[in-house]
């Protein structure tokens, strides 16, 4: 199963400048905030997961951003004795069930496995950036197609997709 997880590239690009083991604290608090030792990660192992999985998060912004990312391969993370469960979320999109996912039991050990699988994706540059008129324009597709209510998206995210 291949997961994504929303990153900020420059936090990861900067520990690649360091040591082999060095991984920023900056990095860790910016991208693996939990939430109940939980971490958010969707599915995505078809185009469709994908194209879901980037709705998800293009939704989930504050303000119309750009949106750079990750996959996590799951056989790593349960090579790391990581655990990953199925979750609903109440998001304002409407998105096949079964997408979202947590990896979760995390404690600090846990969290730098995934630390380190996100380091080596960025380190291979197998990581993505989305512009901000990507974002809007995959924000505005899916008002168009009825797959997300304007009303249930922050004022201010609404007011970049209208600009």
């Amino acid at each position: 199963m291949k997961l994504i997880r929303k990153v900020s590239l420059a936090k990861w690009k900067g520990c690649l400048e360091n040591d082999v083991d060095y991984i920023s604290a900056d990095a860790v608090t910016a991208c693996l905030r939990t939430t109940g030792n939980s971490l958010s990660v969707w599915k995505a192992d078809s185009l469709e997961e994908i194209n879901c999985a980037l709705l998800a998060l293009a939704a989930s912004l504050q303000r119309l951003d750009a949106i750079e990312y990750v996959t996590l391969n799951g056989d790593d993370l349960k090579t790391g004795n990581l655990d990953i469960e199925n979750t609903l979320v109440d998001i304002p999109v409407n998105t096949p069930k079964g997408l979202h996912h947590d990896i979760i039991n995390l404690d600090h050990s846990a969290l730098k496995v995934v630390a380190n699988l996100i380091k080596k994706e960025v380190s291979e540059n197998k990581h993505t950036r989305l512009s901000r008129t990507q974002a809007k324009n995959i924000l505005i597709e899916a008002i168009k197609k009825d797959l997300i209510k304007k009303e249930r998206l922050p004022l201010k995210l609404v007011e970049g997709i209208e600009k």
